[in-house]
């Protein structure tokens, strides 16, 4: 199911109270749903608008269909182990359609010891989160992903 507080034909419903003319949105990928919600409430207290996406099936969904609606995320934060479509499979499907949203990319995963997964994150240049992560940390991230995709240069 894929829960947001925005919606595919209205994305500047719901802000943040603190600071509503923020317009920076951001993609929460993960199958585990307390995390979603806890990140969700986070960033949104932050002025973020957030969708969330419970696999990488709905995520793909939402970036790849829904993208001719309109909707245009900053950052997409995806857990590279999920069920039906891995974070890394929908990278893949998303950058053979559209390689500056590929390029928003921040994968979190608590398993950083797998050869493929280190593989592929040399391979892509996406950043990576070690599962449990310090949520100063993460916001500093996604903040400089979205900002390098307003610049058009890499995250730093």
């Amino acid at each position: 199911m894929i829960s947001s507080n925005f919606d595919a034909h209205d994305a500047g419903a719901e802000q943040a109270s603190t600071n509503p003319t923020v317009s920076r949105s951001l993609l929460l990928v993960d199958d585990e749903a307390t995390l979603r919600s806890a990140l969700r409430r986070f960033f949104v207290r932050r002025g973020w608008q957030v969708a969330e996406a419970e696999d990488g099936e709905h995520a793909r969904v939402l970036l790849l269909d829904h993208q001719r609606d309109g909707i245009r995320f900053d950052a997409v934060l995806t857990d590279m182990r999920m069920p039906r479509l891995s974070g890394i499979e929908l990278h893949g499907l998303v950058a053979n359609a559209d390689a500056q949203l590929a390029r928003r990319f921040i994968f979190s995963s608590g398993d950083t010891g797998d050869d493929d997964a280190v593989e592929f994150l040399a391979r892509c240049g996406c950043p990576m989160i070690e599962k449990p992560f310090d949520l100063a940390s993460l916001l500093a991230l996604v903040e400089r992903v979205a900002a390098a995709q307003q610049t058009g240069a890499p995250p730093s």
